[in-house]
């Protein structure tokens, strides 16, 4: 996992033992983590899962013809099932 941070925003946020951290400088977010596919599943989905959440993971193809400033590829969804 890795973690990314703004210096100007990201002063004060407790590093997790194990994340690599990367400066950038004007990024203009206070942080944002980056996880590796066993990391995604360790982390995220099976918490996800065990609390009853189902899950959905897209990856974006298009995303310059979203924008020309976007970064992300993967997008998560979690969702609570309906009571029946």
């Amino acid at each position: 996992m890795s973690r990314w941070c703004d210096p100007a925003w990201g002063y004060d946020i407790r590093r997790d033992a194990e994340a690599i951290i990367h400066l950038f400088p004007r990024w203009g977010e206070r942080h944002g983590r980056f996880y590796d596919a066993v990391t995604l599943k360790e982390r995220v989905l099976a918490p996800a899962h065990a609390a009853g959440l189902q899950s959905r993971v897209f990856h974006f193809e298009n995303i310059m013809d979203l924008h020309p400033t976007c970064y992300t590829h993967f997008g998560l969804v979690l969702e609570k099932p309906a009571k029946v």
